[in-house]
């Protein structure tokens, strides 16, 4: 049987979103010698660089997302109002 990670404060658990290899970077249209020449020296810099331009992007969206998300899993959980399903009114 495998173990199952547990981390010591599950508010730590990471949920993995984005990455990319080489099989990436050729279905977006760069050619097999190209991505072939890359070492993983190189696709490690690459990696770091994608990550430090998108970190502040991404956290925007991941707060606009869950946002969204939390505001629908509330609407829908919320016991119907006057015995209707209608939605919410402002």
């Amino acid at each position: 049987m495998a173990d199952i990670y547990v981390p010591e404060d599950p508010q730590d658990k990471p949920f993995t979103v984005l990455s990319f290899s080489r099989q990436t970077l050729t279905s977006l249209g760069f050619t097999n010698d190209k991505v072939a020449s890359l070492t993983d020296a190189e696709m490690d810099t690459l990696a770091e660089r994608l990550q430090a331009q998108y970190l502040t992007v991404f956290y925007e969206k991941v707060r606009f997302f869950v946002s969204v998300y939390l505001a629908e899993r509330n609407w829908h959980n919320a016991p119907a109002q006057g015995g209707t399903d209608a939605a919410p009114t402002e």
